[in-house]
């Protein structure tokens, strides 16, 4: 079986692809344009052709096409029918990544390994990018780091990912015993050079979000590692941890007042108060229009200042209405109910490594609120993958 043997060629091919998509394209425009117009669409065909009945095994997968049928048919209250075509053609984008995605992880285990790295290398590019474009000399009359090809908001996901993917790299298993795997240390390495580079860019880019997020989802991680099950000597290393960061914080403090990022956090200005007038709107355009929305990326049409709500949530509600938005939730209400199912079961392994994948789907959802993920390859493909990776742990592990 080709799970249990090296990669054939013709996977090395497809590493290769997606080396160069995951790399090369946050820093390429060119290449970019390849990925979007050849590489994926030729991946989907591939993977469509050898498993066409991926649609059937794979729930998750299903109900996303769901939503994206739903937003075709609600198309019929577009008052802007270009931009809705343009959305459409958005989440048609975001499924058919995701449909590569769920088949290569379960075409082979080592997929999934190579799309956690994969994922922080995108980060690190991304960065890369952002430091050739000045993200350290940000311009403090902007509200946060914003240029014509990169921004602080694209940096908060990816480095969010990134933590996602280190940590799972360090702690979750991939093989059929729960011995984790062989190159842990360098795993664990590579997690805090993550959560390093999130700080840095977190920083620069003055993205509240973008440092929140990650450090959240961090600090869960470790907790649960550390406390469950809970011992005295893991009260006692905790509080060591906590002291430490604290020294480590105060000891940078008077650079981190100085930064644009402190007076971000610590400011109720005008993008704040737009920023929530927007949710506002959103929601009582979706109140208006319950059953269908206003039509694919027609919201903005209905505010003021021409913008998106900046929420999943309240951006399907007010576009798609209360049927879309039950569709979305619905998926991640799946993966949620997937760990309770794995908690339950009387192993302490399982029962850790459940709380990990809970930490994921609960910062992941809580994330969705802050920003329109769904519309997005990448943000709603990393969703698959760990979706992925979930469903070969219960395959794997359960039988």
């Amino acid at each position: 079986m080709l799970n249990k043997s090296p990669l054939l060629y013709i996977d090395y091919f497809f590493v290769i692809i997606f080396i160069a998509i995951f790399s090369l394209s946050p820093i390429s425009t060119f290449i970019n344009s390849i990925t979007l117009y050849i590489a994926i669409p030729f991946l989907f065909l591939y993977s469509f052709v050898k498993k066409p009945n991926l649609l059937i095994k794979s729930k998750q997968l299903s109900i996303f096409l769901l939503l994206l049928i739903w937003s075709m048919i609600t198309i019929v209250k577009s008052i802007s029918l270009l931009d809705s075509i343009k959305e459409i053609y958005l989440i048609l984008s975001s499924f058919v990544f995701s449909f590569i995605i769920v088949y290569f992880s379960k075409r082979n285990i080592f997929y999934i390994k190579l799309f956690y790295f994969l994922f922080i290398l995108y980060f690190i590019s991304l960065g890369y990018k952002a430091y050739i474009t000045g993200i350290s000399e940000i311009d403090t009359s902007k509200e946060q780091f914003n240029t014509e090809e990169i921004n602080a908001n694209l940096l908060g996901y990816f480095g969010y990912f990134s933590v996602v993917s280190g940590f799972f790299l360090w702690q979750l298993p991939f093989s059929s015993s729960f011995s984790l795997n062989k190159n842990k240390v360098f795993a664990g390495f590579v997690f805090l050079l993550c959560i390093f580079l999130v700080v840095i860019s977190g920083f620069f880019s003055a993205s509240r979000g973008g440092i929140l997020m990650p450090l959240l989802t961090c600090a869960l991680f470790l907790s649960i590692k550390i406390l469950y099950p809970l011992k005295f000597k893991s009260i006692v290393f905790l509080s060591a941890l906590i002291f430490l960061v604290i020294v480590v914080f105060f000891s940078f403090e008077s650079l981190y007042q100085e930064s644009f990022l402190f007076r971000r956090l610590n400011s109720t200005n005008i993008e704040d108060e737009s920023r929530f007038g927007l949710l506002v709107e959103a929601f009582n355009v979706g109140l208006l229009n319950p059953i269908f929305g206003v039509g694919p990326a027609n919201f903005f049409l209905y505010t003021p200042t021409r913008h998106y709500s900046h929420s999943t949530y309240f951006e399907i509600f007010a576009n798609n209405g209360l049927v879309g938005l039950i569709i979305f939730v619905t998926i991640l209400f799946n993966f949620a109910v997937s760990c309770y199912n794995l908690f339950c079961i009387n192993d302490i392994n399982i029962k850790r490594i459940s709380l990990f994948f809970f930490v994921f789907i609960l910062s992941y959802s809580l994330y969705n609120f802050l920003y329109v993920f769904h519309v997005s390859l990448y943000l709603i493909g990393f969703f698959f993958l760990v979706q992925s990776h979930l469903d070969y742990f219960k395959k794997s592990f359960l039988k």
